[in-house]
């Protein structure tokens, strides 16, 4: 559906400046805020405060649904139904296009750039989110969705940034993963003023997958230009007088039982589990839970270590983050597996990646009050395949759980259907 473009005033922010809410110094954090609807690609600049780096020879996008749409595929910045595709925002009508790898152009890449409204302070812990999102007109998958926070840096030309490392770093961002968190957490040096997002690795450096293109445009089925959203810069404290406890540890040989307590729990609107590989860079594996809950099971925990946090949103909006618990696995995966697209309508594909011997195997699909809503047999041959599913039209929407029972391994992922 069409929105009514609008223009944000700014004297909304500064009227919350002093108010007890954190602060995103990001000022323009989801794209909203435009000068004029973008009628074509490579026009990031129509988003307020947002531009490409000095220097840089590659024009970024801006995807906004108040595109009329119908244009030629490669001008259609339409949300949806624009050379994104299906794609929607994540939150409101915008979201940046970012390009991280291009099969016409060794090494070419695209970034986008923004003044935080205020430095950052020496000492402080800050939280560094955004999301990102790989649409089905995409060739490649990539890593390289990464963030540098410091001066305003420069690019030379259509080429990677290297002279600066990121700081927040991505893993290889699917189709099938849909909007995906990427987030951590930032000790400032003190006087930051700039955030950098894009791919700071050259073609050789970038891990990826080749797959299958939707889309007619060159700028998406010669490469990948994934979509940025909803940005943020805040500062976060470190929770602890309110923090009884806070644990993990093994329930049976593959899954984390995560277990908190927290006084005055009626203070917080929500928390998220996060998890990391390397205890830096963390991702969201749980939805918004209540804090009283008081324990999460992570179902597919990662071979090695795997790193944990609670992050906790007040209701005066202030974050707060516990200290990082870890838990080690001593187990190999012999295969993996992916939805796309997901969220799905009607039209969903199973992405496997089999290291195993071949076998046939059983997909089965619940509900969330564990209802068999579904089942089918598939032959999981060795290496990578695409399989479409025949998922009954007549699903409700929500979420489901889908299971797949192979290698002596149980695996599950999250669907959801809209």
């Amino acid at each position: 559906m069409k929105h009514t473009l609008q223009f944000t005033i700014y004297i909304i922010f500064f009227f919350c400046w002093n108010t007890g809410f954190t602060q995103n110094l990001v000022t323009n954090p989801s794209f909203e805020n435009i000068s004029s609807c973008p009628t074509a690609q490579s026009q990031l600049a129509n988003a307020l405060d947002w531009s490409k780096p000095p220097g840089s020879g590659t024009t970024p996008d801006l995807f906004h649904a108040c595109h009329p749409g119908g244009a030629p595929v490669c001008t259609n910045v339409d949300l949806p139904g624009g050379w994104a595709g299906t794609a929607l925002a994540n939150t409101g009508d915008a979201a940046a296009g970012v390009l991280t790898k291009y099969g016409g152009c060794g090494n070419c890449r695209e970034y986008i750039q923004t003044e935080l409204s205020t430095p950052l302070v020496s000492g402080v812990n800050y939280s560094i989110e955004y999301y990102v999102l790989c649409p089905s007109t995409c060739r490649y998958e990539t890593n390289g969705l990464d963030c540098y926070i410091g001066n305003q840096i420069t690019q030379p030309g259509n080429q990677p940034i290297t002279a600066f490392t990121p700081q927040i770093n991505s893993p290889l961002v699917t189709k099938a993963m849909g909007w995906t968190l990427i987030s951590g957490t930032y000790t400032a040096v003190g006087g930051e003023r700039y955030i950098t997002l894009g791919n700071y690795k050259n073609d050789a450096g970038t891990t990826f997958n080749t797959v299958t293109p939707t889309s007619g445009c060159a700028l998406t089925s010669n490469g990948s230009t994934y979509l940025f959203d909803d940005v943020s810069v805040s500062e976060v404290s470190l929770l602890n007088t309110n923090l009884l406890y806070f644990t993990v540890e093994s329930s049976n040989e593959k899954q984390t039982l995560i277990e908190w307590s927290v006084t005055n729990d009626e203070d917080y609107d929500y928390l998220i589990v996060q998890r990391s590989k390397d205890g830096i860079n963390f991702r969201s594996i749980s939805d918004h839970i209540d804090v009283g809950v008081n324990e999460y099971l992570d179902i597919v925990p990662q071979p090695g270590i795997n790193y944990y946090r609670l992050r906790l949103k007040k209701n005066n909006s202030n974050i707060e983050m516990t200290s990082i618990k870890s838990l080690n696995f001593n187990y190999t995966i012999p295969y993996t597996y992916n939805f796309y697209p997901n969220p799905f309508d009607d039209f969903l594909q199973l992405e496997l990646f089999n290291q195993g011997k071949p076998e046939q195997v059983k997909l089965t699909i619940l509900d969330i009050t564990g209802k068999l809503v579904y089942e089918t047999k598939i032959y999981m041959d060795e290496g990578r395949q695409i399989i479409q599913l025949s998922v009954p039209h007549q699903l409700s929407k929500g979420a489901y759980y889908a299971k797949i029972d192979a290698h002596e391994n149980v695996q599950y992922r999250k669907l959801i259907k809209r």
